[in-house]
């Protein structure tokens, strides 16, 4: 299996600790994109489906996503490689994985957390695939997630990862649900069971907001749109592109932002470009409203 691929295996959801060996690499930083096709890529994009969040201090940061932000963490326990991690499971499908920054991420521009991985669910992963080849955006194979790392499990995700290291491709990748994979992992394999990690104090149900920082705007919407990911006018303004998804909105922000232009800045700065500031649904909860930082971070999360 590629390097790239072995990274990329790191945003599996519901494959135990030790079922996947990766390498360390050096993520790349920002540099000019390439030019694409013309050609306007044919496919849906539903919604953010997952993120992948690498922190410094994960059982710091597992605690404060317990006790300050109320958030049921699924514990997912040490992979033979050495990297940690916890998620946190939405009844929406959708989830944010928090994972111990060592040994992969050490030379990653960051402060304390940063967002290292989205990926959009689609409908098809096939047409996904066929789409992006012919926009001339590099992918990896389309790659089968059964439960548990184990291959006569019922398949639960078919996902695919954009194999670029120019940001913020590499920030990107696909993924397919298999929902009757899904039901039958949670009628049959119970230890594999999402739904028990899904009931959070605070009320949260789902991903609402995803603010993604870039240092530059027209590029990065140029490289969402051979994505098949186009703003909407009428909401976006100077600083800012708004792409309505299923249930909620990304919004790629810059140093131009009339509102918040300086606070953006500042997070990319000093926590480097990506998404920073997660905002999370809620149908009531013991948590107060309103954004709060990963402790030492740049990013922010808000529960409304």
């Amino acid at each position: 299996m590629k390097p790239f691929v072995r990274i990329a295996l790191g945003l599996l959801i519901f494959v135990s600790p030790s079922a996947w060996a990766q390498q360390p690499v050096a993520i790349p930083g920002p540099s000019d994109l390439p030019a694409w096709s013309a050609r306007a890529p044919e496919m849906d994009v539903e919604t953010v489906g997952f993120l992948r969040i690498a922190v410094d201090d994960l059982p710091a940061t597992e605690r404060w996503l317990s006790e300050e932000m109320g958030f049921s963490p699924w514990p997912l326990g040490q992979r033979a490689s050495g990297e940690e991690s916890i998620m946190v499971m939405l009844s929406s499908g959708q989830s944010v994985e928090f994972f111990s920054r060592r040994p992969f991420y050490e030379q990653l521009e960051m402060k304390a957390a940063r967002t290292v991985g989205l990926a959009f669910y689609v409908p098809s992963i096939a047409t996904a695939m066929m789409s992006l080849a012919g926009t001339g955006v590099p992918t990896t194979e389309v790659i089968s997630l059964h439960a548990g790392g184990e291959p006569t499990y019922p398949r639960i995700l078919d996902l695919l990862f954009i194999r670029s290291f120019e940001f913020p491709l590499w920030n990107f990748s696909f993924a397919e649900r298999n929902a009757a994979g899904i039901e039958k992992v949670r009628q049959d394999y119970p230890q594999y069971d999402d739904r028990k990690w899904q009931d959070h104090p605070n009320g949260v149900t789902g991903i609402s907001e995803v603010w993604f920082g870039v240092r530059d705007l027209e590029g990065s919407e140029r490289a969402l749109a051979a994505l098949a990911l186009v703003p909407d006018e009428a909401r976006s303004a100077p600083g800012e592109r708004v792409y309505a998804l299923d249930g909620m909105v990304l919004r790629l922000v810059s140093a131009e932002h009339r509102e918040r232009g300086e606070e953006i800045a500042r997070r990319i700065a000093g926590g480097g470009e990506g998404a920073f500031h997660l905002v999370f649904s809620s149908s009531g909860g013991a948590v107060e409203p309103g954004a709060r930082a990963i402790p030492e971070s740049e990013l922010l999360l808000e529960v409304q």
